[in-house]
């Protein structure tokens, strides 16, 4: 039977399409709502990660003084001391006089930028193999598992350590650490990507796909990957803090950016340790900033999975 005009299945529609639009945006409104009862936690998180990347993008405007200046006359002062000119060391000064909260803030720039590199190299590397792995499987896919167990077996700090030694400290080293860290997330990363990309496969429209004879490259770009990307975001969000505390040991055993490069791993190695019964705050600085940071990455990270997992929304 056909449906009157102005009726859909029974239901009069009341009002034209701008009150459509607008329940449709209440709609919209309600789901964002509901994400947001659901996970205080991972909005919390969020807006602290926003203010750490916005400090660091805009360091320069944020600290009050340059990060490697030095003033001997002010060194190991105490949180809260103020200047000869009146200006308060928020989170004092190291043992050159250098002010702590300036080189967190700058810190927050490299630190970040190296961990999401590093995850971005992991993930994307990780999603292409499995890919190619999940598809194609047999000897293929053996090969490639091979050459996974392989890499997952070298350390990340052995593999920093042999890269850097290459190529000499210098600036690179941040990117080399990148790198590093990146290439030791890749078999993570594939194991997963591959574990869905089989689910996939055995999918109808997959199966669809092959029977009228569609290209490899086509099923698995245009059918597989869309299925994949959310899983690649899960992936990326819960690791970057682990990828952060990776960068920032191997800044404290020396092995990333020189000075004057500053990193929150760099001011925990010998200002903290030197002085940490006599200026703690040189020690807790720094690693309250890292803890900070981390946990808000790993709770924004368990949000993201939560609400893009139907198994685990609601819960």
């Amino acid at each position: 039977m056909a449906v009157a005009q102005g009726q859909t299945l029974g239901r009069p529609l009341t009002g034209g399409p701008d009150v459509i639009a607008k329940r449709a945006a209440r709609a919209k409104h309600s789901r964002i709502r509901d994400m947001v009862t659901r996970q205080p936690v991972g909005l919390l998180s969020a807006v602290v990660l926003l203010t750490i990347i916005l400090a660091g993008v805009f360091a320069e405007g944020v600290s009050p003084r340059e990060p490697a200046t030095q003033l001997l006359r002010d060194s190991l002062k105490p949180p809260g001391t103020l200047d000869r000119a009146g200006d308060m060391y928020i989170l004092g000064t190291d043992s050159l006089g250098r002010d702590v909260f300036s080189r967190i803030v700058h810190g927050a720039r490299i630190s970040l930028s190296v961990g999401a590199a590093s995850v971005m190299i992991g993930t994307i590397g990780g999603l292409l193999i499995g890919l190619i792995s999940g598809y194609r499987g047999g000897r293929v896919d053996m090969f490639i598992q091979r050459v996974m167990d392989s890499l997952q077996a070298i350390p990340t700090l052995v593999l920093a350590t042999l890269l850097v030694a290459s190529l000499g400290p210098s600036g690179r080293n941040l990117i080399v650490t990148a790198i590093a860290i990146g290439v030791t997330q890749i078999p993570r990363a594939n194991r997963v990507i591959r574990s869905n990309v089989f689910s996939v496969t055995r999918e109808v429209f997959v199966e669809s796909a092959k029977a009228v004879g569609a290209r490899e490259s086509r099923i698995i770009f245009r059918h597989i990957l869309p299925n994949i990307v959310p899983t690649a975001l899960i992936i990326f969000s819960t690791s970057i803090g682990a990828a952060i505390v990776t960068e920032a040991t191997l800044s404290f055993l020396g092995l990333a950016a020189p000075p004057p490069w500053v990193t929150w791993g760099g001011m925990l190695t010998i200002q903290g340790r030197q002085f940490m019964v006599t200026a703690p705050w040189l020690l807790i600085a720094p690693a309250v900033a890292l803890s900070i940071t981390v946990l808000a990455f790993n709770f924004l990270g368990d949000a993201v999975r939560d609400e893009m997992d139907p198994r685990l929304r609601g819960r």
